[in-house]
């Protein structure tokens, strides 16, 4: 019974404080946190880094380009771009989307200028930048240069030179001037084999010849210069076959023959063996003296007939003959001679009638046939040739009288 009211006791105290304690004061209130707002900083995007060349090489078909790759994790692409020379004047030559494609093959260009190249290198953000410009080796060495040989001579000039052996060669270049220094020469021929290293052409003058080598790109280099011309030697001296214009041997006591070679001379004008002690006849080549205006063979021991042939002497203008051993008629191929000025055949063996056809030599001013074998009558057709200022028949077998002519 006293437990009971014991803890019956304790309860109304547990109630009465409780009952208190909710009567009191209210209970603090709990501060708010505030969050102090910093303003947020927007960084702008980046240029990429520039790009270089790392190599431009060519040969005679490409040229190459090659650059370093991009390292940019936005990289959006290439730009390849090319300035000629010292031209202000750009072009884009590729652009390249994909970040390793970094090569181009140029087949159409010239490695004798400056080919400026450079990469212009872009991020998404469509920002560029520019590298460093590259041009290549430029080439401006010439090929090598050839040498000429000496001329040879087998009716046609053949001119031969040192076959070039440079990989890039393109052709040869024959040149002709009338000047040894070759100024205003003339290109005659373009020869593209390296083999073909001779070039023939007839020798009707006196020119100079040079050969150039081109390469592929264009460039060349000239060999020495060399006379287009050739030495005959006649009775132990050399001449040159183009250059003579006269060959004086007279009172040389020269023997023998005339020799073949004295035809090569294409260009001679005056020839005189007088006074030696030369024998025979006409050479066969002798005829080939279209430029021949004088000849003189007196005093020599030719024989024989003066042959046929001798109207190929077409400029001929003096012919002196005299004192020797010639026989036969004189050839009426003789009266075709129609520049003679002078004909001097005295004191030879020469027989038959003088021919009218003597008349044809309408610029004869001395004629003398002193002291042959001639007969018959002297032609009234003499009487025709207006520049006559010497004539001599005496010494002859002509008979009748002299024509009023």
């Amino acid at each position: 019974m006293n437990d009971r009211k014991a803890i019956h006791g304790l309860l109304l105290l547990l109630v009465v404080g409780v009952l208190w304690n909710c009567a009191g004061s209210p209970p603090e209130p709990i501060p708010e946190k505030i969050v102090e707002l910093k303003p947020v900083v927007a960084i702008p995007p980046s240029p990429p880094n520039s790009i270089s060349i790392n190599s431009i090489t060519y040969d005679r078909h490409s040229m190459t380009i090659q650059w370093h790759s991009s390292l940019e994790s936005d990289f959006n692409k290439y730009i390849l771009l090319i300035s000629r020379d010292d031209s202000s004047f750009v072009d884009t030559l590729s652009i390249k989307h994909s970040v390793g494609d970094t090569i181009y093959i140029l087949d159409n260009f010239d490695p004798t200028i400056a080919n400026w190249f450079w990469i212009l290198v872009e991020n998404k953000a469509g920002l560029s930048t520019e590298g460093e410009r590259y041009t290549h080796i430029l080439e401006t060495e010439p090929p090598d240069k050839t040498r000429l040989s000496e001329t040879e001579f087998d009716g046609l000039l053949k001119i031969r030179w040192r076959q070039n052996e440079n990989d890039d060669f393109s052709s040869y270049e024959v040149y002709r001037s009338l000047i040894a220094d070759m100024d205003n020469k003339i290109n005659l021929k373009t020869l593209d084999s390296r083999d073909d290293t001779l070039f023939v052409l007839p020798m009707d003058d006196v020119y100079y010849y040079q050969v150039g080598v081109k390469d592929y790109w264009g460039l060349e280099s000239y060999s020495n210069i060399i006379k287009g011309d050739y030495l005959v030697e006649v009775w132990d001296q050399q001449y040159s076959m183009l250059s003579t214009k006269e060959i004086d041997l007279s009172s040389m006591k020269l023997f023998g023959e005339i020799p073949n070679g004295i035809g090569l001379f294409l260009n001679l004008e005056i020839l005189r063996l007088q006074n030696n002690f030369l024998s025979g006849s006409f050479p066969e080549d002798f005829w080939k003296l279209k430029k021949l205006r004088l000849l003189n063979l007196s005093s020599n021991q030719f024989s024989g007939n003066i042959p046929n042939l001798i109207d190929r002497l077409i400029s001929l203008e003096e012919l002196w003959l005299s004192n020797n051993q010639f026989s036969g008629e004189l050839p009426y191929q003789l009266f075709s001679l129609n520049h003679l000025t002078h004909l001097n055949i005295s004191d030879n063996y020469i027989q038959g009638h003088l021919s009218e056809s003597v008349s044809r030599l309408t610029k004869l001013e001395y004629l003398n046939l002193w002291n042959n074998q001639l007969i018959g009558f002297i032609p009234i057709e003499i009487g025709s040739l207006s520049k006559l200022e010497f004539l001599s028949l005496s010494g002859n077998g002509l008979k009748g009288e002299i024509p009023s002519e």
